[in-house]
C-alpha cells in the first residue's frame, strides 16, 4: 500500500488583511507553492480594501479566514477600537509581552477565537504584532513558530518601543525562523538578540510574472521624463514636498508622479507648493491600484524614488518594495542614502543613484540625471537587468523556504 505524504499545514496570522500587506501574501504564495497547505487568518479593518483582498484570495492556493471587526457602516467596530486602546494604553506603560498581540492588533480576541479551533503544524507571524498570539499558541500545542519582520519598530520613535521590546525579547529568539526585509536589519537582531537561528535577509520582492506584457526600457519619456513615487499612503514620509521644491529650483526637468490615498491636509499642501513653485502641471496625483498592477505601472515611468525620511535607525535599516519593484519595471532608482540602500547598492549594477535628504542634494541628482540622459536610460536598463536575474520573488524566497522546511522537518 502506497501511503501518500500529508503536506504540512502552515497558519499565517497577519495584522492587516491581505491586500496591505503585500508582503503576508507573497509569503503564503511561496509557502503555497513549495507544497504546504497555507492558511491565513488576519482582521478585516478597512471596508474599501474588501475588493483587493477577494481577488487576491480567488488566484491563490493558500486559504484565508477573515475576521471581520467592520460593522454595518463599514467601520471597525466601537468596541474593538475600545477596548484596543485601553489594552494599548496599559500595555505600552507596563509592557507585558503576553499582552501585546491583544495591545497591537484589532480584535486579537476574536482572532484567538477562530485560532482556537484550528490546528497546524508551524505556525508564521506576520510583524511583531502577531507575534505573542502565534508564541502561546504554537507552545501550547507544542508546535514551531516563525516570525517575519517588514520593519525594525524597536528603533522607531512612533511606536510603543519597550512593548516591542519585550516582545522581541520574550518570543522573537526562540522562533524556529526570523526574517525581516534586509541584510542591515538581519544583522541589527542577531547583534542586539540572543537568537537561535541566524535572521534571515528577505528583501520585498515582487513576482516577476507581474512584469508581464511590460518590455525592457529602450528609450526615455516621449516628453519630460518621469519620476515617480507610490504608496499606500502619500503623506510626509514620502518627502513629496521636497522631491516638488527640488525639481522646481533644478530648472523642472521631471514629471512628478505621486500615487496613494493622500493623508490629512498633505493633498493640499502639495497643491500649495505646486503652485507656488510654478510646478502645477508637472505633478500629478494617482489612486492606489491593486498589488498585481505595482510593477506594470512602475513601468510607465523612468525614475522611481524610494524615500526613507529621517536619520532614525528604524528608517536606516529599512528597504522597501518601491526599490523592487522598480528594478522589475525598469525604472532608474533614486534612493535617500541610507546604511540599507548603501549596502545593497554594490549589487544592482548601476540602476542606483543615492542621494541626501537635504535640498541641495536633491536638487544636485535632479540635475544630473536630467543632464545625462543615456546615463538615465542606461540605469534603467540595469534595474530592469537586476530584476530579471536576482531581484524577484521566485529567486529571493528560496533561502526562506529552505528554512521553514527544515524547521518543519525538525520538530
Amino acid at each position: 500500500m502506497i501511503i501518500e505524504k500529508r503536506m504540512a499545514r502552515i497558519i499565517i496570522i497577519g495584522p492587516s488583511q491581505p491586500s496591505r500587506t503585500p508582503r503576508l501574501v507573497r509569503n503564503a504564495d511561496a509557502l503555497s507553492a513549495a507544497g504546504h497547505e497555507v492558511t491565513v487568518i488576519t482582521p478585516v479593518l478597512e471596508h474599501s480594501m474588501l475588493a483587493f483582498d477577494s481577488e487576491l484570495v480567488a488566484r491563490s492556493k493558500w486559504k484565508y479566514l477573515p475576521v471581520s471587526l467592520l460593522n454595518s457602516a463599514g467601520e471597525i467596530g466601537f468596541s474593538y477600537r475600545i477596548f484596543r486602546k485601553i489594552i494599548y494604553s496599559i500595555a505600552s506603560k507596563l509592557p507585558l509581552p503576553r499582552f501585546g498581540s491583544k495591545a497591537l492588533i484589532y480584535g486579537e480576541p476574536k482572532m484567538a477565537s477562530v485560532l482556537k479551533h484550528l490546528d497546524a503544524d508551524m505556525y508564521l507571524a506576520q510583524q511583531q504584532a502577531s507575534l505573542p498570539l502565534v508564541a502561546q499558541v504554537a507552545k501550547k500545542r507544542n508546535k514551531n513558530y516563525a516570525c517575519d519582520i517588514e520593519d525594525i519598530l524597536t528603533e522607531s520613535s512612533t511606536e510603543p518601543v519597550q512593548l516591542l521590546a519585550s516582545i522581541e525579547m520574550q518570543y522573537l529568539k526562540n522562533a524556529s525562523v526570523v526574517s525581516t526585509m534586509s541584510a542591515v536589519a538581519a544583522e541589527y537582531l542577531d547583534g542586539s538578540l540572543d537568537m537561535a537561528h541566524k535572521v534571515l535577509s528577505l528583501h520585498n520582492c515582487s513576482n516577476i510574472e507581474e512584469r508581464e506584457g511590460v518590455k525592457a526600457p529602450t528609450v526615455l519619456s516621449a516628453t519630460k521624463p518621469s519620476i515617480y513615487w507610490f504608496g499606500q499612503t502619500l503623506g510626509p514620509h514620502s518627502l513629496a514636498t521636497e522631491l516638488i521644491m527640488a525639481n522646481a529650483a533644478a530648472g523642472h526637468p521631471f514629471r512628478i508622479i505621486l500615487r496613494g490615498r493622500p493623508v490629512a491636509n498633505y493633498l493640499q499642501k502639495i497643491s500649495e507648493i505646486s503652485r507656488a513653485s510654478g510646478s502645477v502641471d508637472l505633478v500629478e496625483i494617482l489612486p492606489i491600484v491593486k498589488a498585481s498592477e505595482m510593477v506594470s505601472e512602475a513601468a510607465k515611468y523612468d525614475v522611481l524614488f524610494g524615500s526613507q525620511p529621517s536619520q532614525q535607525l528604524f528608517h536606516q535599516l529599512a528597504i522597501g518594495n518601491k526599490v523592487f519593484t522598480g528594478l522589475l519595471a525598469g525604472c532608474a532608482l533614486l534612493l535617500t542614502d541610507t546604511i540599507a540602500h548603501r549596502k545593497l547598492a554594490p549589487e544592482l549594477q548601476g540602476g542606483i543613484r543615492l542621494v541626501g535628504n537635504d535640498h541641495d542634494a536633491l536638487v544636485s541628482a535632479l540635475e544630473s540625471l536630467a543632464k545625462n540622459q543615456h546615463e538615465l536610460l542606461e540605469m534603467r536598463k540595469a534595474s530592469w537587468n537586476s530584476g530579471t536575474a536576482r531581484y524577484h520573488w521566485a529567486e529571493e524566497c528560496k533561502p526562506w523556504v529552505s528554512a521553514i522546511n527544515a524547521a518543519l522537518k525538525g520538530q
